[in-house]
């Protein structure tokens, strides 16, 4: 008797780990809401569900006296000093002082700078200072739409060489 052996393959990357939008600097949300729209899904995954037995009815088959009840886990996989606030609050507060800035015309409004951490340029992360243009291919590409220079007369088109009747627009 013959078998049949079938291999599952799975994706090497997941789209997206659980808590990217919180340890992942390049990550970046639109705003507050889209946060909290990340942090819902993270914290109502499949994995945080716990089955719990519901010991009265932990023999029955019926549909309306359930042998499980499912409950959401308590515990917080994300350590207590990560921050858990949108990481682009300082640049939206920012924008929001500068609007107010200009159109109120009022200099009591301070602009803080923005600060940035040091970046060796010369060492590991020389790489991201330069920049290759992306050149998918070498050949030339031909033109879509080719006019036909043979033609002597210009602007024959369709109905607009039927000379207008008088008195008609």
């Amino acid at each position: 008797m013959a078998t049949q052996t079938q291999v599952l393959k799975r994706g090497a990357v997941q789209p997206a780990r659980l808590h990217d939008y919180l340890y992942d600097p390049t990550c970046s949300l639109s705003g507050v809401r889209d946060h909290a729209r990340e942090t819902f899904a993270a914290k109502t995954t499949a994995e945080q569900l716990q089955a719990v037995p519901v010991y009265e009815h932990l023999f029955s088959d019926l549909r309306q006296y359930p042998r499980f009840a499912y409950r959401i886990q308590s515990r917080d996989p994300v350590p207590e000093h990560v921050s858990r606030q949108w990481l682009g609050q300082a640049d939206a507060h920012r924008e929001q002082i500068a609007l107010s800035r200009l159109f109120t015309g009022n200099d009591a409004f301070v602009v803080p700078p923005r600060t940035y951490e040091h970046v060796d340029v010369g060492g590991r992360e020389r790489a991201k200072f330069f920049r290759k243009p992306l050149v998918p291919f070498m050949e030339n590409i031909q033109p879509l739409v080719v006019l036909d220079t043979g033609r002597s007369t210009t602007g024959t088109f369709g109905d607009a060489a039927i000379k207008p009747i008088p008195g008609h627009l």
